[in-house]
């Protein structure tokens, strides 16, 4: 049995006694304790059943919320601090975001559902858009960020055949640097007819789940992806150009014209080491609900076997 607070708070205290008489392997997950909260100082009363909220109590696999409240577990009732796993609050991006059922549908079938971290390059298949200069980018990121993805969002341009040609060669040093693994180019996932798999929805999605978007773009006319990234507040690196400096007014992280990839990995770093994006990863490194069900599922074993 997971009892959830009973058996530190005095809320329930019937329960909290027949919760322990009852010999079933039994784990109080703790997020609250009465006895340390100057609240509820008229419940530290001595006898039972008041003791149920302040002394280990027999069977009884305490869990901790957080490492504050495994240290105040393990110093009220004096237990060693590892004898108190902790297990916190979980969160689940795919709702907390929104996704809609096509993006959902479309990191599956891309296989971006482990990227750690994912780059959105949100641009079309067109030659001035450097988009080699993302492959090599992240050929120099692979070694420092083993679980690298980077996907291309767009589809081939569609103003000039030399696109199909550029896709081709893309795909030939995409193979080249190792990296059929780590690039995903969208387009390639496209539908009967050739349908882009990729509409309004689904890019905005992209936008809530990228660490970071990267615009390489040699030139552009405006730059819209600077706007989208602003309102996803998703770090942007792109090159120091005219219009995107116009655009962007000093809000992004850029690149001089006409660098190499090595450059661009640098800038790339370094944006992810900012503190909102360091923040944006631990969370789905350490609270997502894939990393919290390892610890709760450890602890279910351990307290079935006495541990």
């Amino acid at each position: 049995m997971i009892a959830h607070n009973v058996l530190t708070m005095p809320f329930n205290l019937p329960l909290a006694a027949a919760l322990v008489d009852a010999g079933r392997p039994l784990v109080a997950w703790t997020h609250d304790l009465a006895w340390v909260n100057p609240r509820y100082s008229e419940y530290r009363r001595p006898g039972w059943p008041w003791s149920l909220l302040s002394d280990h109590q027999p069977g009884v696999r305490y869990v901790a919320i957080s490492r504050l409240r495994q240290g105040e577990i393990a110093g009220l009732m004096d237990m060693p601090p590892a004898s108190v796993p902790v297990v916190p609050n979980g969160v689940d991006p795919v709702a907390f975001w929104g996704l809609g059922p096509g993006a959902v549908a479309l990191v599956a079938r891309a296989g971006l559902g482990g990227a750690d971290p994912l780059v959105l390059v949100p641009v079309r298949i067109t030659r001035r858009k450097r988009l080699e200069l993302a492959l090599e980018a992240a050929a120099c990121l692979r070694a420092s960020h083993p679980g690298l993805r980077v996907v291309v969002s767009g589809p081939l341009g569609p103003h000039s055949a030399d696109n199909i040609a550029y896709a081709h060669d893309l795909r030939v040093l995409r193979a080249r640097l190792g990296l059929d693994g780590v690039v995903s180019f969208l387009h390639e996932l496209a539908g009967p007819g050739g349908e882009h798999p990729v509409d309004d929805r689904t890019i905005a999605d992209l936008y809530r789940m990228a660490d970071l978007v990267l615009l390489p773009s040699e030139s552009e006319g405006f730059g819209l992806p600077v706007l989208e990234a602003g309102l996803s507040r998703a770090p942007l690196v792109c090159a120091d150009i005219p219009v995107l400096r116009e655009v962007a007014a000093g809000g992004t992280w850029t690149f001089p014209a006409g660098s190499g990839g090595e450059t661009v990995a640098a800038v790339v770093a370094r944006a992810l080491r900012t503190r909102p994006a360091r923040l944006f990863r631990r969370t789905l490194r350490t609270y997502g609900w894939p990393a919290v069900l390892e610890r709760i599922e450890q602890v279910i074993v351990e307290a079935s076997h006495g541990g």
